[in-house]
Formats: structure tokens, sequence, C-alpha cells
């Protein structure tokens, strides 16, 4: 046998060693492997949706994402049990890693979390015509307006008994108003995938004061009450002057 047949056949040999031991520890790589459920890319979920096990994916990650696996959920019979028919707490955006808090029902995560200290909670019923159509939603900032009758004094002169008389008047009630909800719906990601836009109650963010002036307005305000849509950044409080017939009069 040739030196070269013989430097040939040695050289072979320790690449074939290699490639095995390659091959070893990809081996033992893949085995080490956590497998992790993922949201599918196009699914996102809001608040209170169900998960379909069928739109869950599985991704490897090497032992490196070893401390994934205390928050992340796990592709395992067990995990796929536990999920089936539970429902998120939390928005999840599409393609994101399944987390165990995104099931957790944690109080600072509830409803009543999101309102201030010093407030309160109210829901004012309302109709697509008198709430901007579909374009209010969780979040948004809006003014209370209503159209009520008022006593007012009629000036007929002096050394006369003033008599006092009902006008109609439009007025704006309250304003600047926080929308916490809209129907069933308290984030904007529940909302927007709602089947139907339509709602008949909006919850808005009140001072103890202000939840007793809607409770005053809406047992006297005609036909109910009609909210406005603010641009979020415009925080004013303005001086607004009531409508009356006034208003309508040709000089």
């Amino acid at each position: 046998m040739s030196k070269k047949l013989l430097f040939t056949g040695i050289f072979l040999a320790v690449v074939a060693v290699v490639l095995i031991n390659m091959r070893i520890s990809q081996v033992e790589a893949d085995q080490r492997r956590f497998a992790f459920l993922q949201l599918d890319a196009a699914e996102n979920l809001a608040a209170g949706d169900e998960i379909a096990l069928n739109r869950l994916r599985i991704v490897y990650l090497p032992e490196d994402f070893n401390s994934l696996s205390q928050t992340a959920v796990l592709d395992s019979d067990e995990s796929r049990t536990w999920l089936s028919g539970r429902k998120v707490t939390t928005d999840v955006a599409g393609g994101s890693f399944l987390l165990y808090e995104h099931f957790a029902d944690k109080p600072d995560t509830r409803f009543a979390s999101q309102i201030d200290e010093n407030n309160r909670a109210m829901t004012i019923p309302v109709n697509s015509i008198s709430s901007v159509g579909i374009f209010i939603e969780p979040g948004s900032r809006v003014d209370v307006l209503g159209t009520m009758e008022e006593q007012v004094t009629v000036d007929i002169g002096a050394g006369e008994e003033n008599p006092e008389t009902v006008r109609v008047v439009t007025k704006t009630i309250l304003q600047n108003l926080q929308v916490l909800a809209v129907g069933d719906a308290t984030t904007r990601g529940r909302y927007l995938r709602k089947d139907e836009r339509g709602y008949t109650t909006v919850t808005v963010e009140v001072t103890p004061l202000e939840a007793e002036v809607l409770v005053f307005a809406m047992q006297h305000v005609l036909g109910g009450m009609t909210l406005v849509l603010r641009n979020p950044a415009n925080n004013d409080v303005d001086e607004i002057p009531n409508v009356g017939w006034e208003q309508f009069q040709s000089d």
C-alpha cells in the first residue's frame, strides 16, 4: 500500500470520526432542547379570549433558555390539557410565547384596578348615534352632553313679581372623562375583536361628585345623554355656554 493511500485512509477515518462526533453532539443537543408553545403570528388574543390549540405552534430552543421554562408554557400533554378551554386574562400579541402570566387572575389586573383610588366607575346608557358610532373605545376621552328643562325667572320689570318659566337647553354636563369600557370590552384589543361593534353602554371614570351629577342628569335629560369624542391630546376643560332656542332666533 502506497503512502498516499495510507494518508488518504487516515484522513478519511479522521473525517468520519469528526462527523460522527458532530452528529452525536447534535443529537445530544436536540435531546436537551425545550419545546415551547407559541401563538400563531396571525392570531391576536384579547383579554377573555379562549385558547385555540390548533392556533399554537411548537418552537424548540436550546438548553440555554432553560430559565424561560419557569415563565413560559412548555409543550406537553399536561400543558395542552391545562390550556384546553382556558381564557387569557390579558391581551396577547400574535407570535408571542404563551406565558403563565397570560392566564393569571391577579387583583391588580382586574377591571377595578384601572380606576384611580379616589374615583369611581359609572356606566352610561347610550346608542350608536349618541356615542359617535363605533369610534369610542376603551381608553377614549369624551364629554357628556344632555338636553333638559330648567326653570328660569322672567324679568318683567321693576315693581312686578317676576314669574318663573321653563325653558329647554342643551348643556355640556361633564368634560374629559376617560372611557374604561365599551359594552363588556375593557381593553381596546377586546373591543376590536368583537364580532359586532354595537354597544348600549359606556363605562367612564368619574369623581364621586361627577357620579352624582351623572345620576341626576340621567333622570332629567330628554332623550338620553350624548357623548362627544375628544382628541386624546386634548385635556382642556372649557367654559361652554348652554344652548337654547335663543341661539336659533334671528335678530
